[in-house]
């Protein structure tokens, strides 16, 4: 059977349930109406599903026509408060938030992997699950479903994610660690006001924040094993009212990238150790709030090798690669870590229709044709799994 002619059956229907999803993003937990469309399209092709993970997740279920194993698809529906700068005709309709990660896309086509495996269900071996997922942004989703059951009897599951930073057409799944876990930190910084004048009489906690961000950046240079991927960032610092005032206090928040729980925990004690040493030494103090925000995601490795072959009937085999892991982190790994499970990163990078920008931008954007083959590969990963 070729999955991607039995999914192409049904590319209008993707690609017009993908727009409606992107002109109504909903960031983590309120995903109420994207969800009411879920059901919609499940109670249309008479897919049974329960609700799971709260009041917004669901998990469906595609009964084969004899007995055998049990599969999860996973696809998250989260959208982001992110302004809109695309010029499509969809665009989003809620000011300050936008599908700028690719999540209308996913939900759409594991919707089309249910009309595909639906329609051949009688021939199928086992029990397909669909999981789709809220509050994948916050890292909090997954959990939440696998709380509530969603695991329950499933012996492998399979996800996927959209990516500017491949190119398009060419899909990554590697073998064993193919996305980075993910912490946050916030560090507060105490210093002693006073008038700019008179630096003596002051500690500038402006001065403490920058040096302690220039520290910051040994830890990967200088600590880490540099055979080991490490990524220490600062996104944000704030500091002072007045231009002639010396800041009393200062704020740097940021993020960790690992992918080895050892090197996780090193950068971790290091942001602590660094950031309080710094501040002493400019007389100053540092209080470090440190926070574990998301697991690495883990390709087993026999269910990387099935779906990599199941990628391949899709996308053609040359367009099929064993590397490429990247420094982003997704919730998924909880799936992961509970069952033998795969994830791929399907490219987008295309210049002929602008899809340039990253995920997250407020132009993010992608060729809608890769909705079909997305789709196909949801159902062809189910299709081989359940056929082995």
């Amino acid at each position: 059977m070729d999955v991607l002619e039995l999914t192409a059956r049904f590319a209008p229907e993707i690609v017009a349930l993908r727009r409606r999803i992107h002109r109504n993003p909903e960031v983590a937990w309120q995903e109420h109406e994207t969800c009411a469309l879920v059901k919609q399209e499940l109670d249309r092709m008479g897919i049974p599903y329960r609700s799971c993970g709260g009041e917004t997740g669901i998990l469906a279920e595609i009964c084969g026509g004899r007995e055998g194993k049990t599969v999860l698809l996973r696809a998250d529906m989260d959208a982001l408060k992110v302004q809109e700068m695309a010029d499509v005709e969809y665009a989003s309709e809620k000011n300050g938030y936008m599908h700028a990660c690719g999540h209308d896309g996913h939900t759409a086509m594991l919707l089309g992997a249910a009309m595909a495996l639906h329609s051949i269900k009688a021939e199928l071996a086992g029990r397909v699950l669909l999981a789709f997922q809220p509050a994948e942004e916050v890292a909090a989703g997954a959990v939440a479903m696998i709380e509530d059951g969603a695991l329950e009897g499933v012996d492998a599951c399979f996800g996927m994610h959209l990516m500017t930073g491949v190119d398009a057409g060419t899909v990554l799944i590697p073998d064993e660690y193919v996305l980075s876990a993910a912490d946050q930190f916030r560090i507060d910084v105490e210093g002693l006001g006073g008038h700019a004048s008179q630096p003596h009489t002051a500690v500038d906690a402006v001065v403490t924040a920058a040096a302690i961000v220039t520290a910051l950046q040994t830890i990967v240079s200088r600590e880490t094993n540099p055979q080991e991927a490490g990524v220490v960032t600062i996104g944000r610092m704030e500091a002072g009212t007045l231009f002639n005032a010396i800041a009393a206090t200062a704020v740097l928040e940021g993020t960790v990238r690992t992918y080895r729980d050892d090197v996780r925990e090193h950068i971790e004690d290091a942001v602590k150790r660094i950031a309080e040493g710094t501040a002493a030494a400019y007389r100053a103090k540092a209080t470090c709030d440190y926070r574990r925000f998301c697991k690495a995601t883990w390709n087993d490795p026999a269910r990387a090798k099935q779906l990599r072959e199941s990628a391949a009937e899709v996308f053609g085999v040359e367009n099929v690669r064993s590397n490429g892991r990247l420094m982003i982190s997704e919730d998924f790994s909880e799936f992961a870590l509970r069952v033998p499970s795969a994830f791929a990163l399907v490219g987008i990078y295309d210049e002929s229709c602008d899809a340039v920008y990253p995920n997250h931008n407020g132009k993010f954007c992608f060729d809608e044709g890769v909705l079909t083959k997305g789709a196909a590969l949801y159902a062809k990963a189910a299709m081989d799994f359940l056929a082995e």
